[in-house]
C-alpha cells in the first residue's frame, strides 16, 4: 500500500506541475469510504488542496476533488486518478467460487468503469493487492 500511495502523491505532482492543468481539474476517486479518507489525509500531508466530494457544491475550487466513485457519477474531470483499485478488477476474469462472488465482481468492474470514463483528458488506475 506504501508503494501504491507513494506512486499516487508522485502523480499528482506531476499533473499539477503541468502547465495549464490546476488542482480543480483534478479528481482522486476510490470505491469505499475508508479509502477516500485515507487519500485525504495522504494528499494533505503532501500539501495538496482537496476538497471531498461529499462537501462539494458544484463551485470552482482551486482543490482536488476527492471521493467516492459513486458520489463521482455524471461529474467529468480533466484528469481522474482512481485509488486501492483491486487487482482482481484490472486483470482477466477469473471465475470466483459461487454466483454471489461473480455477481460482485462484475458490479465492482461497472463501477471501476463508471470512474474510468469520468476522465477527459488523463486517467491513472491506482491497484492493490485484494
Amino acid at each position: 500500500m506504501a508503494a501504491h500511495d507513494a506512486t499516487l502523491v508522485a502523480r499528482v505532482r506531476e499533473l499539477l506541475a503541468t502547465p495549464g492543468v490546476h488542482p480543480g481539474d483534478v479528481a482522486v476517486l476510490a470505491m469505499r469510504t475508508r479509502d477516500v479518507s485515507s487519500v485525504v489525509r495522504l494528499l494533505g500531508a503532501a500539501g495538496v488542496p482537496v476538497v471531498d466530494l461529499a462537501k462539494y457544491d458544484g463551485r470552482v475550487a482551486a482543490a482536488m476533488k476527492v471521493g467516492t466513485i459513486k458520489r463521482a457519477k455524471g461529474l467529468e474531470f480533466k484528469h481522474v486518478l482512481v485509488a486501492h483499485t483491486p487487482a482482481r478488477l484490472v486483470g482477466p476474469a477469473v471465475p470466483e467460487n459461487g454466483q454471489d462472488a461473480g455477481e460482485r465482481v462484475e458490479m465492482e468492474r461497472r463501477e471501476l468503469y463508471v470512474a474510468m470514463t469520468r476522465a477527459r483528458d488523463g486517467l491513472w488506475v491506482g491497484v492493490v493487492a485484494a
